[in-house]
């Protein structure tokens, strides 16, 4: 452990975003990027091609581009990765692969039943794979079945019949389709149309200042329910056939089906789509990586449980071996499904991958506070993960890209200038996180195949059907391990088939990570090589806890003797799924590295962990995932001197311990949200306190501050105009509209709606893109009671429009911008008037052309009457509360609250300024002209001790805001209880509502001084 790497993390620890390259791209904004992200505490950033793109991908055009950033980032000190699609998911190369060559395109096998005469209808006899007579003794299940040819039906049976489908054309893919990720062919294809491209250009900097590349969700089918289809491709029979001795063909009903002998077909079938996924795709990716010097990152499609994987990858851990820095995503403001971080630091962790990487924030909509992608944050690094990827970095927000499952981390944000903050904080507990190696004596197997040997894509909507019932209950076995704080690792049966060995005494590896007790959660079958290694480690002395409903079967098949010998071994206990039992169970051969309790000894559930040791050190990394604050006391197994690490500041300190037998207690606070650092240098002996753990106890006086604020508003003031009427050609005006309807019913209207979904760049090639459809004018209104001194129009591509502000004409040419360089700024002052004011907008559109909300923005505040928005004098103060109340509904800034208090001597130890219940991005208190202290989450308090003085002291605070309030979305009926914003949210019909949904804002409940003194026990 490097303390002054601890305090300032190089490049390699800090967050690497999405930079979403979703535009025309100009190379001198590029540049001015790179430096900005640099400035802000990256570690680099992810080149991504993204919705809005108007430059052809892959083009010389695009390779340029990608040499401006790296040539930029090699001198702003930060690496400029690459990312392998256009959009997502990766495969498809913009739409190249599949225009190839229709073999190249996605395939599924789909089942339907007939009656007897309608297959002739239904099936031409080319691309009929299989027909069956299937007699049913009840529904869904089988009692005898029989492949037939048509002329040979008897019309004793239903009549079932599978047939081979392209996947069909899609404008998400560029108006063609995904691919089919299990033909080799289709790899290679992609791989030379991709990474060779960019080798052509930048093999030199691979490895260097391009470190490597993303892959974003490969998958072999993509659509989420999959009721009638299974994933097929050219040449599965004979590789089927190769690996299990038998023909799919003649089994097919029973993957659909119950019936005699379906769990191991489906086993086999499952397992094998899986080997071929990862012998198709995955490995010739990692070798053309190390090929090239290059890691592979990225994720797979829905990682998040063992049902997704099943039918969308196969499993999700048996690629990230192959993957040089694996990763995952956690997407949506939640703390949810740890099982998604769990299989992909195991395997980093059995491998020794020291870098575990993780898509996060993405979808958590622009209000998302410092605190918010703490708490998210937080929850990734106690379960492994240690490289930040924050979704995402919009290089402009003009048109869709607004929209584009929001927050976008970047210059856009008002909380953009003091985001190093949060990057510094990541960036060191990113660097705990990856040193040494993490500690665990458990093994925890992974039942996915027993997922493979019930699953059925009939029932995939059926949460009580056996597959989700064998996922549910491994679900809820890692929450349970998680919250009574045993360390511990996932298996992978494909995995530990070739990596896996029983070592000495009691002790079994998985490639470089051993363990001491193997736990097998409720399951139905298990391979013969895990069941022979259970086997030798119990016959070792190893130890093994089977919880919940024991297998019966071993690849599939019955063998229940097998499993009953092993069930009835000294070294196995059997028990059910009871998280006591389950704790006291571990506990007969295993003790904790530590414990985490309340005063009443019982263990604190919101608290994670993660353990690492690195030589004589052990790092533990501790985070509390709840809302709530709790004091604990840590019982450590190890002993020594005793280190705490400031995550937020990059310090230090040493720490008194009490001795606990033959290790030592801490004791410690966790705030709402709360985390900390301790490092355990076992070569020193501790520093061990005299007294008894006591809770420190000081006495407390409050100064509440005045609930009236001066204030200065530190950017314009807005207001959003999202309603608006339309005319074509000089036609009728419509009925006002928001605007998200009219940008569609004008789609419509031109016919273009067809074309929607397609990237800029295919509609350029193509020459859609800027074909002149008809004249558009659009029509919006605002109403004012004052003059503001300062008043401006906010409108996207304002050249592309003629403007008339109360039928006066507006000049459009300005160099002047708010909030995004592509959004005009054009000083309306002398156009507006008292009362109603008229905006009209008229254009020759296009494609080309946005239609999206209007802005006002100046120096005004906007009050609310009746759900209309009227401009009108601002407040002389600011009382404690919502600022949208008071004047600043839409407004997207910094507000600075301004007050004065009077301390009459000094002979406090301690004081505080405390912000309770504020509402902000993060906070920035200012006392006597001091240097700004940051307050980025709770506890909402600072330390001001040093700064106060004994008489008047001048306090300001700095609240900052989001975009939420300025973009939305603004009319959702439920978006406070939303935790995953997308496209579709800032124009959901079903759940539209008039009224505006705004976010809180400002001293919610005041400000107020808090004078400590330590008192003695």
């Amino acid at each position: 452990m490097d303390f002054e790497k601890f305090r300032d993390p190089p490049r390699e620890y800090r967050p690497s975003p999405f930079w979403s390259l979703n535009n025309l791209l100009n190379q001198d904004e590029l540049r001015r990027q790179v430096r900005e992200f640099a400035e802000k505490g990256f570690g680099g950033y992810f080149m991504h091609s993204r919705i809005g793109l108007a430059i052809p991908y892959l083009s010389d055009e695009w390779m340029d581009c990608i040499a401006v950033c790296s040539e930029e980032g090699e001198k702003s000190g930060v690496y400029s990765w690459l990312y392998d699609e256009d959009k997502w998911p990766s495969g498809f190369a913009g739409g190249i692969i599949p225009a190839k060559n229709d073999e190249y395109k996605l395939k599924t096998l789909v089942m339907k039943k007939f009656d007897n005469n309608s297959p002739r209808d239904y099936f031409s006899q080319t691309s009929l794979i299989a027909l069956f007579e299937v007699i049913f003794s009840s529904p869904g299940l089988i009692e005898s079945f029989k492949r037939v040819k048509i002329q040979d039906i008897t019309g004793r049976g239903e009549i079932i019949g599978f047939k081979v489908e392209l996947s069909e054309k899609d404008n998400w893919y560029n108006g063609e389709s995904y691919v089919d990720l299990l033909n080799p062919k289709v790899t290679e294809e992609f791989l030379n149309t991709t990474i060779e491209s960019y080798a052509k250009r930048f093999r030199e900097k691979f490895g260097k200042g391009i470190p490597g590349i993303f892959t974003d969700e490969p998958n072999f089918y993509t659509k989420l329910e999959a009721l009638d289809r299974i994933p097929w491709t050219n040449g599965i029979v004979e590789y089927f056939y190769k690996l299990n001795g038998y023909n799919i063909l003649d089994k097919l009903p029973l993957l659909f089906f119950e019936g005699e002998g379906c769990n191991k077909v489906r086993y086999d079938f499952w397992k094998t789509i899986t080997l071929r996924f990862l012998e198709s795709w995955t490995i010739p990716y990692s070798k053309k990586c190390e090929e090239y010097g290059l890691k592979m990152t990225g994720h797979f499609l829905y990682e998040d449980n063992l049902v997704f994987q099943t039918c969308h990858i196969g499993a999700a851990m048996p690629h990230y071996e192959y993957m040089h820095i694996p990763g995952v995503d956690h997407l949506g403001r939640k703390i949810d499904n740890a099982l998604t971080l769990k299989q992909c630091s195991s395997i980093a962790h059995q491998f020794s991958k020291n870098r575990v990487l993780c898509e996060m924030f993405g979808g958590s909509g622009y209000d998302m506070t410092f605190e918010e992608q703490k708490l998210i944050a937080d929850f990734n690094f106690s379960l492994g993960i240690n490289l930040v990827c924050q979704h995402l970095s919009l290089y402009t927000l003009k048109g869709d890209c607004k929209r584009d499952y929001p927050p976008t981390i970047s210059y856009h944000q008002p909380y953009w200038p003091y985001y190093k903050f949060m990057n510094d904080y990541l960036a060191r507990a990113s660097y705990v996180c990856s040193q040494g190696r993490f500690y665990a004596d458990i093994l925890v197997l992974n039942p996915i195949g027993s997922v493979w040997a019930t699953y059925a894509p009939r029932l995939f909507s059926d949460r009580e059907s056996k597959s989700w019932r064998y996922n549910d209950a491994f679900l809820n076995l890692v929450e349970k391990l998680l919250t009574l704080h045993w360390e511990f690792d996932l298996g992978d049966e494909l995995v530990m088939e070739k990596h896996a060995k029983v070592l000495g005494e009691g002790t079994i590896v998985v490639k470089n990570a051993s363990y001491k007790v193997i736990i097998v959660p409720p399951s139905l079958t298990w391979s013969r090589a895990t069941f022979n290694l259970i086997k030798d480690f119990i016959n070792n002395n190893g130890k093994v806890i089977f919880i919940g409903d024991s297998p019966t079967l071993i690849d599939g098949i019955p063998a229940v003797e097998e499993w009953g010998s092993v069930l009835s071994h000294s070294n196995v206990q059997k028990i059910p799924q009871e998280i006591n039992i389950i704790d006291k169970a571990i506990s007969k051969v295993l003790k904790k590295s530590v414990s985490i309790k309340d005063s009443s000894g019982r263990e604190i559930e919101d608290i994670c962990l993660h353990h690492r040791v690195d030589g004589t050190q052990h790092l533990f990394f501790f985070s509390n995932k709840s809302r709530k604050p709790y004091d604990a006391f840590l019982f450590f197994k190890e002993k020594g001197m005793v280190y705490e690490l400031d995550l937020q500041t990059g310090g230090y300190r040493d720490v008194e311990v009490v001795e606990s037998g033959s290790g030592m207690i801490v004791q410690t606070s966790f705030p709402p949200v709360g985390s900390c650092v301790y490092l355990i240098d076992a070569s020193n002996p501790p520093n061990v306190k005299t007294t008894s753990l006591l809770k420190h106890r000081f006495r407390e006086s409050i100064i509440r501050l005045p609930d009236n604020w001066n204030f200065e508003r530190l950017s314009l003031n807005s207001l959003t105009l999202d309603n608006c009427q339309y005319s074509i050609n000089d036609g009728e005006w419509s009925k006002m509209k928001p605007m998200w309807k009219v940008r569609s019913e004008v789609l419509e209207k031109a016919g273009l709606h067809h074309y929607l979904g397609l990237q800029p760049w295919v509609l350029r090639e193509r020459g859609i893109l800027n074909k002149k459809c008809f004249k558009l004018c659009l029509k919006s209104i605002f109403r004012t009671e004052v003059k503001p001194g300062r008043i401006y129009l906010v409108l996207e591509k304002p050249s592309s429009w003629k403007v008339f502000i109360n039928g006066l004409h507006v000049a459009t040419e300005t160099n002047d911008w708010y909030w995004d360089r592509q959004m005009g700024k054009i000083d309306i002052s002398k156009f507006v008037e008292i009362g109603i004011n008229t905006i009209e907008l008229s254009c020759d559109y296009s494609l080309d052309i946005p239609i999206e909300d209007i802005y006002i923005v100046g120096d005004f505040a906007v009050k609310i009457e009746n759900n209309e928005f009227v401009l009108t004098k601002e407040p002389e103060f600011l009382k404690s509360g919502d600022w949208v109340n008071q004047g600043y509904p839409f407004y997207s800034g910094v507000m600075r609250y301004k007050s004065k208090f009077i301390l009459n001597h000094d002979h406090w130890d301690q004081v505080l300024l405390r912000l309770p219940n504020a509402k902000g991005t993060l906070f920035l208190i200012h006392v006597n002209q001091s240097s700004p202290i940051p307050i980025c989450w709770s506890p909402l308090e600072a330390d001001i001790t040093r700064l106060i003085k004994t008489g008047e002291n001048v306090l300001e605070i700095d609240v900052v805001s989001s975009l939420r309030n300025t973009l939305g979305p603004l009319h959702h009926r439920f978006i406070d209880d939303l935790i995953f914003i997308r496209p579709k949210t800032f124009m959901d019909e079903d759940n539209w509502t008039k009224e505006y949904k705004f976010t809180p804002y400002g001293l919610i409940n005041g400000a107020e001084i808090v004078l400590r003194k330590s008192v003695s026990s």
